[in-house]
């Protein structure tokens, strides 16, 4: 991982030098679920789903990852009477000949992009202070636009954050898997859909 690393710091550097690299994501383009080619609804929860590609992942993340993770804008709607906790670790991704993988913490995508900044100040000589605002900069952004461990969903409220999987070694169509449990009744309500924008 850390000549991955190493190569994403690089052009910090050289263009840079002391000064790093600055982060310039954008904001996240959230509209109703319903409103996704991909959407679907359970018992008041209603869902919409996009598979990020590779210019969308650098719009918003400011990098590519598509090459090794598949980042998913899940984009959920509560219109029942009661409070819904979505957990990350229930979402899935799975391929049509079924191969599953399951959604990770934003931390683990963001230790193989974020720069290295001892190696950095310790081979090249170069001040490291850019470089670490960068990261905290991209560490509070995708924390920021994620869907946290556990968040609870009130009434009528909407959210749309990233989902981060390993990447799928699948064929496509990819189904994401959508599942949320009333905080009351702890009764589950799911939803999968399937993701039409092609990953390339």
């Amino acid at each position: 991982m850390r000549s991955l690393r190493w190569f994403v710091s690089l052009p910090c550097i050289l263009v840079f030098g002391a000064l790093g690299c600055d982060y310039g994501a954008e904001a996240l383009h959230v509209v109703s679920p319903d409103k996704y080619t991909a959407n679907g609804n359970d018992k008041g929860m209603v869902a919409g789903a996009s598979l990020l590609s590779p210019s969308e992942s650098k719009k918003y993340l400011d990098h590519d990852l598509t090459d090794g993770w598949e980042v998913v804008l899940v984009v959920i709607e509560n219109k029942g009477s009661e409070m819904l906790l979505i957990q990350n670790h229930d979402f899935t991704l799975s391929a049509s000949e079924g191969k599953t993988v399951h959604a990770v913490e934003w931390t683990a995508p963001y230790r193989m992009y974020e720069n290295d900044v001892a190696s950095d100040s310790v081979l090249l000589g170069v001040a490291a202070s850019g470089e670490q605002s960068a990261n905290e900069d991209m560490a509070h952004d995708w924390s920021r636009k994620s869907w946290p461990e556990q968040f609870m969903l009130k009434p009528s409220q909407r959210r749309g954050s990233l989902v981060f999987f390993p990447h799928l070694a699948g064929t496509p169509p990819y189904f994401i898997h959508v599942e949320a449990a009333g905080a009351k009744t702890n009764a589950t309500t799911s939803v999968d859909l399937q993701l039409s924008q092609a990953k390339k």
